[in-house]
Formats: structure tokens, sequence, C-alpha cells
């Protein structure tokens, strides 16, 4: 008995202290995926300001009497680094609601195609500064089930992760089409593409596949892509080949789940 005793105390406690750890892991997951964000958004946040006091002290410093001209280039820094700094905090407010679920999706039937053709259409001078071409290849009409100022935001962020990884005169692609099940859209273009190994990543938060090459982004654009794709339970495919182009695949189901 004594030994059938001590036998079960000991297993008790075996099993007590694995479902305890098993327990405590999604606590230790979030803490440890908080403490990243916050190290991750605090190194973000410091570069545009680091620039910008760089910039104004180049002011401050300048000889009194210096026209607007003879700073005009400190300035477009600090209005180029205050717009960064905008368009992440933006970013970080988005992902923070979206983790508290405090983004409320407003689902309808809407026009997929017009609803590409403006994005498309506010998006266009910024391509043309660039010299990169934005071709809009509409297939038939396509009506799509969702939020659509969300997914207007969705493409809007995959053009602009075009638009940054892709070298003058190439080009960016629009397409959109529907299936029984599914509306679908893609972007697609002519720029350096995604390496093989960092495919599986490019969705995480602040991660970036080359930073050298993206110095306007945080690494939260494709990782709000992939949140509001979620939302929509669609999919999002990813075809890539370096030097030739990245695609970039949305399936938007056409009907509610609890319709089916």
């Amino acid at each position: 008995l004594l030994l059938v005793g001590i036998f079960c105390t000991t297993l008790s406690f075996l099993v007590s202290f694995y479902l305890a750890k098993y327990a405590i892991r999604p606590i230790q997951n979030a803490s440890n995926q908080q403490k990243n964000f916050i190290s991750n958004a605090s190194h973000e946040l410091r570069t545009p300001i680091t620039i910008m006091q760089a910039n104004l002290d180049i002011i401050n410093g300048a000889p009194p009497g210096d026209t607007l001209d003879a700073n005009r280039r400190w300035l477009r820094n600090l209005q180029d680094e205050t717009t960064r700094m905008t368009e992440l905090i933006n970013a970080l407010l988005f992902l923070a609601r979206a983790d508290g679920s405090t983004v409320i999706l407003e689902k309808e039937y809407f026009s997929l195609n017009k609803l590409l053709q403006r994005g498309i259409d506010s998006i266009d001078p910024l391509a043309a500064e660039k010299n990169i071409r934005l071709e809009f290849l509409l297939q038939q009409d396509v009506t799509a089930l969702g939020d659509p100022d969300r997914i207007l935001q969705l493409l809007t962020i995959f053009i602009d992760n075009a638009l940054q990884h892709t070298d003058p005169d190439g080009k960016i692609c629009i397409n959109c089409y529907e299936t029984a099940d599914f509306s679908i859209f893609e972007v697609v273009d002519t720029g350096q593409g995604i390496d093989p190994a960092a495919r599986d990543r490019i969705f995480d938060r602040f991660y970036q596949a080359d930073s050298s090459r993206n110095r306007r982004g945080a690494g939260l654009g494709l990782s709000m892509a992939k949140w509001i794709v979620d939302q929509h339970k669609g999919t999002i495919r990813v075809e890539s080949t370096l030097g030739k182009g990245t695609r970039f695949i949305v399936s938007l189901p056409r009907q509610c789940e609890t319709s089916k």
C-alpha cells in the first residue's frame, strides 16, 4: 500500500506538472509576443525620431539669415519622416485594435472591380512618379462579399509593397475574376522577388525579407493584410521568383458560412 501510495502521488505530481506547464504555455507565448511587439515598435519609432532630431539640429545650426531654399532639403527630410511615423503609428493602432478584437467588419455585397479601380486610380500618380506602369485586367464583372473599406486597404497594402520592390520601368498588374465559390484578385509585379527562405515569414509582424531595400516600411503591412483576409475567411497565396517578380493571390468566399 505504501509503494502504491508513493507511485500514485508521484504520478499525480507529474501529471499536474505537465498540465500546469501545458496550460501556462499560451500565456507565456502571448507575453513573449507582447514583449517582442513593444521592443520592435520602440525600435521602429526611434529611427524616424532620431532622423528628425538630426535634421532639426542642422536647421538650428544654420547661419543667421539662411533662406528657406537653403534649408529645404532638411525640411523635406522632416516631412518624409513625419509621414513615415504617422503610417507606423496608424499600423500599430490597427494591429492593437485587431488583437483586442475591436476592429469590426461591415460586410456587404459590392462590386469588386469598381472598388479595385478606385484604389488603382488613387495610387496611379505615385506609380507614375516612380515610372512604374499600373495595369488592371478585368475578365468579368465581379461581386464580392466583405468590408469594402478593408478590401480597399488590402489592395493598397499589396500595391504599395509592389511599388517598394519594383524598379523603374517595371509593371504592376491587377487581375480580377471569380469562381463559383470565390471572388479573386491578384497583384502581380515585375520586381525583385522574394527569397524562398523568407517566404514563410513575410506575414510576420516587423519582418522584412530585405531591410536594405525596404526603407519606408516597418514590416507591418503584410501582417495587416493577412489579418484582413483571415477575418474574411479567405486565403492569400504567394508565388515568387527572385529577379522576376511576385504574385499575391487573394481569394474571398462569395457566401457567408452561415448561408452555406
